[in-house]
């Protein structure tokens, strides 16, 4: 009985929930590719861009800009790392798709012993940490290029996970509104679903947005960098805030109305 005892190991509901999604998206070949590996697409590609203006490039240009101490050059880089956090979240498709990839098995998660809640969290928590190691990836790389500082450092982790929190929200609401239940294989539940497209249309208007924005307040003189850093800051607290509460009632509404419908 002792042996028994130390062999068995009892998981919290919601920690089952979230190794329940994750062997989903890892041991499916196209969830796989497409909302896995696709979160090193865009580490390459900084990569890349950085290997050929290595010279007397765009970057290298902009790096002696930046480094000069411009409040311009300051809001272009904050504007940069908000909308790849942005961008990397909508593209893996892994909160655009959360519902979808139930297919017909939906149901399942009516009788699962787990509130509603919980299997939504564990989806917007996997969209979460693969979207952040991304993100994360991308701002190590600029970081490199750039030389931020532990400062400017902490505050773009911060900003880039308030920025994939929103967009992780806002897709997963989007997906429960229709989600694409009946799919001929696993790709066509990803490239067939609207929900991941137009999650990616409102990150790009979300980017374009900001960029305008912190343009607008780069023209009021007054301003500083300090303190245009503080006010992104609280609107994006306040939009993932306002964002996750609205995405979490909405989803389990809408959720609920699928698995009665069914």
């Amino acid at each position: 009985k002792k042996v028994r005892e130390k062999k068995v190991k009892m998981d919290s509901v919601f920690f089952a929930c979230l190794k329940k999604e994750n062997k989903i998206l890892v041991r499916t070949h196209a969830f796989f590719t497409n909302c896995v590996i696709v979160n090193l697409l865009w580490p390459g590609i900084l990569l890349v861009m950085y290997i050929l203006q290595s010279g007397n490039g765009f970057l290298n240009s902009f790096r002696e800009v930046y480094q000069s101490g411009r409040v311009l050059s300051d809001v272009i880089m904050l504007m940069i790392v908000a909308g790849l956090a942005m961008l990397v979240t909508a593209a893996n498709s892994i909160a655009s798709s959360a519902f979808t990839r139930e297919g017909t098995h939906l149901e399942f998660m009516k009788y699962i012993p787990a509130t509603y809640r919980q299997q939504i969290h564990a989806k917007a928590v996997l969209s979460i940490l693969y979207s952040f190691f991304s993100a994360r990836l991308n701002l190590w790389i600029l970081n490199g290029i750039f030389g931020f500082g532990a400062l400017k450092m902490i505050y773009f982790t911060l900003i880039t996970i308030f920025c994939v929190v929103f967009i992780t929200f806002l897709g997963i609401t989007m997906d429960s509104v229709n989600p694409k239940l009946i799919w001929e294989d696993e790709l066509n539940a990803l490239r067939g679903n609207l929900n991941v497209f137009y999650n990616m249309a409102l990150a790009i208007a979300a980017t374009m947005i900001l960029c305008a924005s912190g343009y607008l307040l780069y023209r009021i003189e007054s301003l500083g960098t300090i303190a245009i850093y503080m006010i992104y800051q609280i609107l994006l607290v306040v939009a993932a805030a306002l964002m996750y509460w609205f995405g979490m009632k909405k989803s389990v509404k809408n959720l609920g109305k699928l698995l009665d419908f069914n």
